[in-house]
């Protein structure tokens, strides 16, 4: 039987799925973290090197890859770059069938004519990709459901070089964002700043760029906004959230990023 049972999108998944618990940042979070970051460096990495980077022992790699399936280190790093190769190829193809304008459509029967130019604005979309260029690394902080929603951009984000976390929004969790940071806040009604009266000012201290996705204008300026109209039920709501996700993968891998 072949090592490694996973198909082509899995391996990713399941490491998101690690960093996306970031109330329980433990070895195996480290782990997958480091090989999400160094995705297409791991077929140089000496497994020493990945467990240095990791900050854990070459034994808990070990432990980490028999989770998966696997025996070897060698065995895992191949299949793993292959993965990554796979999934950014996969991404590309999409990129070529999509088209959003049967989306608008539907968009364009259902909201207001304001609300409909605000959703389908693709300079904001663009302001947007400009600052993810710019940044080091995306952090996603808020509401679990609607973070959990964005794990196929997730995935396709990282497979273009660029890092993605999800981080706690409970205070003792959650690590101060870097300037150099691009910080996603989710909530789709504000209840996340009632929830954690300090989240907005801990997150400021670095000054990152900080954008909200939801449907209230809770940031100082609206420019940061990925808007969410209310009143327009959770079907139409979860539509426009894979909407906005789905241009914004696109239109990144368009302009920023050059094929691997």
């Amino acid at each position: 039987m072949e090592e490694g049972g996973y198909t082509l999108n899995n391996l990713i998944t399941s490491l998101l799925l690690f960093i996306n618990n970031p109330e329980v940042r433990d070895t195996d979070y480290q782990i997958a973290s480091c090989l999400l970051e160094h995705c297409y460096e791991i077929k140089n990495m000496t497994i020493q090197e990945l467990a240095e980077k990791s900050y854990v022992s070459v034994s808990t790699i070990n432990r980490f890859l028999k989770m998966y399936g696997f025996s070897r280190y060698s065995i895992f790093k191949s299949v793993f770059y292959q993965h990554v190769l796979s999934r950014y190829n996969q991404m590309r193809g999409r990129l070529s069938e999509w088209m959003p304008g049967q989306v608008e459509c539907m968009l364009h029967t259902v909201l207001s004519e304001a609300a409909y130019r605000r959703v389908t604005d693709m300079a904001q979309i663009e302001r947007f990709c400009r600052a993810m260029e710019k940044a080091e690394r995306v952090i996603l902080i808020g509401s679990d459901e609607m973070i959990s929603s964005t794990l196929r951009f997730q995935g396709d984000i990282v497979v273009m070089g660029k890092n993605v976390l999800k981080d706690s929004m409970y205070e003792g969790n959650r690590f101060i964002p870097k300037a150099t940071d691009l910080v996603l806040i989710f909530s789709m009604t504000g209840r996340i700043f009632e929830l954690s009266k300090n989240l907005l000012s801990s997150l400021q201290v670095a000054n990152p760029e900080i954008w909200l996705c939801g449907q209230r204008y809770l940031l100082e300026d609206d420019e940061f906004v990925l808007m969410i109209p209310n009143a327009i039920g959770e079907v139409m709501e979860n539509l426009i959230l894979n909407y906005y996700f789905t241009c914004i993968t696109y239109r990144y891998a368009q302009r920023y990023v050059h094929d691997y």
